[in-house]
Order: C-alpha cells, then structure tokens, then sequence
C-alpha cells in the first residue's frame, strides 16, 4: 500500500481507540444514573437517527467536494462535540436526554464522514488493491474491538468515564492533524456553492440517481437485503449486550472488556481471512456462505448459559459478519462507478441502518419487559433464517458476480 493510504489507516486506528473510550463510557454512565435498559437502548438507536436523515447528504457532499475536506472537517467537528459532553460532565450535569444530544452530534459527523472515508479509497489505492485496502480497514477496527475494551475499561475504571471522553476528543484532533498532512493529487471536481448543494431539488436529483444505480446492479441489490436483516438481528440483542452483561451476568466494567476483546478476536480472524477465501469464492457466495453459518451460531447462542459462552458465540457471529462485510463492500466497489461510489454508498448505508434503531429501542423494551434476553436470540435467529433463503434464491436466480463474469467472458473469448 501507498504513503496516502497508510496514512488513512494511522488517522481511522487513532480516532477508533480514542472512539471506544466513548462507547463504553457513555451507556455506562447511562447506566449509572438511570439503571435503565430502555435508556441504554434510547441512547444506541439516537445514535443511528443521523445516519438516516444525513447519510445520503454525506454521500453526495463525497461526490460534490474534496472527500480529503470532509475528512478533516468531519473528525474536527467530532472533536469539538466531544470536548463540549466532557465539559457538561465535569461540572456534574449528568442528564441522560442531554448525553443522547451529544450522541446525536457526534453520529451526525459520522453520517458525513463514512461515505467520503468508503469513496475515497479508489482515489488513492489501485482496482486490483480493493480487497486487501478494505480488508485492513477491517482488521483495524477488529484490532481496535480487541484492544479497545479493556483498556477503555482500565481507563474508566481508575480515572473516570469523563476523561474517557476527554481522551475520544482528542484522539479526533489527531486524526484531523493526520488526514490533512495526506499529499494526493484530489480528483477534478466542478464547483459548487453551498447555497446550490443543499437546495432539495439538488438532494433530490441525487438521491434519485443514487438509488437508480443502485437498484439497477441485481447483485447489490440483493446483497443489501441481506445485509439488512442480518443487521436488524445483530442490533436487536447487540444493542443491549452491555445491559445484559451488567443485569443476567453481574459483571463487573474490567470483565464487561474481556467479552469485548473477545467478541473483537473474532472479528479480527474474520477480515483476515476473507482475503484468502475472496481469492477462491465470489464475493456473493461469500455473503450467503457467512449468513449461513451466523444463523447456526445463533442457535448456540440460545443455549449459551455462561457470559463466556455468550462471548464465544458472539465472537464467532462477528467472526462471519466481517467476512460478510468485506465482501460485500468489495462487491460495491467493484460494480460501481467511481464517480457515483459515494452517493450509492450512502444510499445502501442507509437502507442497512435504516430499521436499526427501531430494533434496538424494541430489544431493549422487550428485555426490560420479559426480564430475559432469550426471546431477541429466537426473533435474531428467524431474521437471520429469512436472509439466508432471500439470498440463497440469488443464487439460483441467474445474477452473477464480477468474478463469474469475468470467466464467462474468458470462456467465449476462448470459443
């Protein structure tokens, strides 16, 4: 990989361990002062509000400006959101409605700065790099998902969830700092004054044409149904895995990170392994293979009855979900012009997180009301069954993928 990309990946591994201070600061304290896991739950799903109403204005500020500007604006304005919740904590203003706000901010950038971080990749890594460049991008945040909870647990449990927070900010700043030194010659981009890129019929127009190239590509199509319900059951019972951890297995914040890591080994096996079985399987058998093997998971989930169990399992589903994930953002990739990467990105984000919080807010409800988590595995485990025939039935269906293509176009060549 080149110095532009290294670089990228140095600014996204800063600002993620920062990021795990603040994911696991944040519903702690929820906890602490409501003891609630609807509250938990309320705090998860505002998290993803943002990415519905903004992600698709994220995606075609990708496309409208300099995504290396959106970058550094984006990690700049998450910084200052973060310094400002560590300043309403440290003077005793412990309001949950008030946390959610800043929880609300911070994904708002977030909803910016994920189509301009996915879009920007094929401006400074070749084609035949995709795999291997979203494949680390994976690997770092599976590292981080290792790292991250114990030691935001150390930190949480001998200084303070505050300075957690503080730590998150800055950890911003950094990346802000990183990105911006980023030497790449950006691509030609017409001009456009602001007034004219909020203007709805601008939105619109995008929108529409994001939308049209999205369903027009079978494959992707398809796939994003897929990855759809396999988010909605993951969020329905991942959501409120902390509220279990603290009310079914009484753990305490140091063991809370121990699962964290663990559930985060799986992760990481999974991006570093789906390069090797991409090399072999085309990236939509690798979606179905993966989904598959969740929905067993799922099963022994159910029957789990030690938090070490839990965690292996989960290790285990996340295991596939990264497989699925890089296959699925390669496929993307690859089926997708460039110039549109970044509004056809935000456009299938958004129909994947788009039910998200509706499953977490009814998760959280459904444990507070029936005082088990059971019952979310059993409704994970059909989503997870439904996905499976819906993308199976691809299969079957005639659409191919890059790679079946290209043999076939191999094979006429050959006639």
């Amino acid at each position: 990989m080149n110095r532009n990309f290294n670089q990228l990946s140095v600014a996204y591994a800063v600002s993620l361990v920062g990021d795990w201070l603040y994911k696991l600061a944040l519903p702690l304290l929820i906890y602490q002062y409501t003891g609630s896991a609807f509250y938990m739950a309320l705090t998860y799903g505002v998290t993803y509000i943002p990415s519905i109403l903004f992600t698709i204005i994220g995606g075609i500020a990708a496309d409208t400006f300099d995504k290396k500007k959106v970058l550094v604006l984006g990690d700049a304005f998450s910084a200052v959101v973060l310094l400002l919740l560590f300043t309403m904590l440290s003077i005793g203003a412990h309001n949950p409605v008030m946390m959610m706000f800043f929880a609300f901010f911070l994904s708002t950038a977030s909803a910016f700065y994920y189509s301009s971080h996915q879009s920007i990749i094929p401006e400074i890594v070749p084609d035949e790099q995709y795999t291997s460049a979203i494949a680390r991008f994976r690997m770092i945040d599976n590292m981080v998902l290792i790292l991250g909870p114990p030691l935001s647990a150390i930190v949480i449990a001998f200084v303070s969830a505050e300075i957690a927070i503080l730590v998150n900010g800055l950890s911003f700043l950094l990346s802000a700092i990183i990105i911006q030194l980023i030497s790449r010659q950006p691509p030609q981009i017409s001009v456009i004054k602001i007034s004219d890129f909020i203007r709805f019929d601008n939105i619109q127009q995008k929108s529409i044409e994001g939308m049209r190239i999205a369903f027009s590509i079978p494959l992707i199509r398809r796939a994003c149904c897929v990855f759809i319900l396999v988010n909605i059951a993951i969020s329905l019972f991942f959501s409120n895995f902390i509220f279990v951890l603290k009310s079914e297995y009484q753990l305490a914040e140091a063991q809370i990170g121990l699962v964290y890591s663990l559930i985060g080994i799986g992760a990481f096996c999974g991006s570093f392994v789906s390069k090797l079985i991409l090399k072999r399987l085309a990236e939509y058998q690798t979606i179905m293979l993966s989904t598959a093997l969740s929905m067993c998971l799922c099963l022994g989930l159910y029957f789990s009855s030690h938090y070490l169990q839990t965690a292996l399992f989960w290790a285990l589903i996340t295991f596939c979900n990264a497989i699925t994930i890089v296959s699925y953002f390669t496929l993307r990739q690859k089926l997708v012009p460039k110039d549109k990467l970044g509004i056809v990105v935000s456009i299938t984000r958004t129909m994947v997180i788009l039910c998200i919080p509706i499953g977490s807010v009814a998760g959280g409800y459904l444990i507070g009301l029936l005082m088990s988590s059971k019952p979310l595995i059993l409704i994970s485990l059909g989503l997870m069954l439904m996905a499976t025939i819906y993308g199976v039935l691809g299969l079957f269906s005639g659409e191919q993928s890059p790679q079946d293509e290209s043999l076939n176009d191999q094979a006429k060549e050959g006639m």
